[in-house]
């Protein structure tokens, strides 16, 4: 049953340690349990978001809110297309089509019944650096909240579907729980008599966007074959599991925040392969330092603007090389031998190191023309596993299909 929950919080560069925006990305866009991931004005590869949030972080003042994190709970009853709809207008209209977001969609093999949503929000107008959501000011959840419910039920009436969410239970007790029916004494008794209930399709008058549309009901897809009785009891126990499912998902990521916090004051990597978001964790610290350390190589190098080349390592106080001083002698068979080495590499990983041109290559390079293979090797390698992320990403895609197909044909719709 379609039920209300969301959590709202925020990433800050003096609350939170460096790189917290994109290893909330890398978690929440991890392929083993992204079927989708959506946005505007933000890049759409995993990878790519990652570089951009680190970039824009960068740029934050010092006390800055990077990003704002909204976790949804997403209609059981849309399908993984229908639920996409409904979070592209429902960023957009947060955003007011300004605003860069990405939402990624948790609903695999692992979410079936607890299909949800992390989306991340930057309060930034990308053409002129001005803040558009007010996510600082006060009420800014209470907004979040509003136009879910409001974007959710709306959803929900386009398809036929009677059911609805309310925003209220969570105010009130701090969690959701799916609402109970109400079951009258007499549905008690009758149920106690083992009376035999049955359930017809019904034709009603529902108003879908403004007009007045016919809609059938199928009763008997929607009851089940179960009384009042037992469907309030059938929600009573998914209401537990969908409390228990929800506190786990913000419980992880609390958790993940507090690795991060823990290993960032230490200065040390997590190191415990069982734990997978030690893991995840482990995995952005090194690529943050490899990122830092290649940034740092860029910097010291000259660059020509005419021929856009790197030449010699830059020190202070010394004149950049111009295009006649920038490669001598040997340098451009050694970019030759560079580009040959990069090919083996897109080939697939069945490169001999120990090749004796390729030896003989490195050999007649400098320590910095090294250390700029070892950069084109590393980004040839991680290009190689984005290539394997969106084959993954594909065979999901393909399960996906076949679970909707399936479950269109269960709900009689």
């Amino acid at each position: 049953m379609a039920i209300f929950n969301l959590n709202h919080s925020f990433i800050g560069r003096s609350t939170d340690p460096k790189g917290s925006a994109s290893l909330f990305v890398r978690y929440m866009a991890r392929p083993q349990v992204c079927t989708e991931l959506l946005g505007g004005r933000v890049p759409l590869d995993r990878s790519s978001l990652m570089h951009w949030m680190d970039a824009q972080e960068r740029g934050d003042r010092r006390n800055a809110r990077v990003i704002d994190k909204v976790v949804v709970a997403l209609p059981i009853e849309l399908t993984h297309e229908q639920n996409a709809e409904l979070l592209q207008a429902y960023c957009e209209r947060m955003t007011e089509g300004r605003a860069s977001w990405a939402a990624a969609i948790h609903d695999g093999p692992d979410d079936l019944d607890n299909p949800h949503a992390h989306i991340i929000f930057r309060d930034r107008d990308p053409d002129t650096g001005k803040r558009v959501m007010m996510t600082t000011e006060k009420g800014s959840t209470q907004r979040f909240r509003d136009a879910w419910e409001e974007e959710v039920n709306r959803a929900l009436e386009r398809e036929g579907i009677d059911e609805r969410v309310d925003k209220r239970s969570l105010k009130d007790q701090g969690i959701d729980r799916e609402p109970q029916i109400h079951v009258g004494a007499a549905s008690k008794y009758l149920h106690d008599k083992e009376h035999e209930f049955r359930s017809d399709e019904k034709t009603v008058t529902r108003l879908i966007d403004g007009v007045p549309t016919e809609v059938t009901v199928n009763y008997p897809v929607i009851d089940e074959g179960k009384t009042r009785y037992q469907e309030n009891e059938d929600r009573k126990a998914r209401n537990a599991e969908q409390e228990r499912a929800m506190n786990g998902i913000f419980a992880a990521e609390r958790q993940l925040h507090d690795i991060y916090v823990k290993a960032n004051k230490s200065g040390t990597m997590p190191d415990d392969p069982s734990d997978p978001l030690a893991t995840i964790v482990a995995f952005h610290m090194r690529d943050l330092q490899r990122t830092e350390q290649n940034n740092e190589r860029r910097d010291l190098w000259t660059m020509d603007p005419n021929t856009d080349r790197l030449g010699d390592p830059f020190e202070p106080g010394r004149r950049p090389k111009g295009p006649s001083d920038m490669i001598a002698g040997a340098g451009l068979a050694i970019i030759g031998k560079i580009a040959k080495s990069l090919e083996s590499i897109f080939d697939g990983p069945q490169r001999d190191p120990e090749d004796k041109e390729q030896n003989v290559a490195e050999k007649q390079m400098t320590p910095q023309q090294q250390q700029m293979q070892a950069h084109l090797r590393e980004k040839a390698q991680r290009d190689h596993e984005g290539d394997i992320e969106k084959w993954r990403q594909k065979e999901l895609q393909a399960y996906l299909d076949e679970r909707e197909k399936a479950r269109g044909i269960e709900r009689g719709r």
